[in-house]
């Protein structure tokens, strides 16, 4: 079954990196376990394991531009 994600909002490129909580407020559709699976897989990718910040174990900042080409890497694959 495929679920459809889209942009409530774009994004104000002076905010380069989110949280978890915010990006979930950006990217409708997306739900926590998705988002996890996503960024399980971009720190395995050498290609988007820059776009993954962990300063703590509980902490983790994602930056914006990377994920939204993380998406449109996967899309197209």
């Amino acid at each position: 079954r495929r679920y459809m994600l889209r942009m409530i909002q774009k994004y104000d490129k002076k905010a380069v990196w989110s949280t978890k909580k915010e990006l979930l407020k950006i990217w409708v559709g997306l739900n926590l376990y998705t988002l996890n699976r996503y960024l399980y897989e971009m720190r395995s990718n050498p290609k988007y394991r820059g776009f993954v910040i962990n300063p703590t174990s509980k902490q983790v900042f994602i930056h914006l531009q990377g994920f939204e080409e993380f998406l449109r890497w996967k899309q197209r694959h």
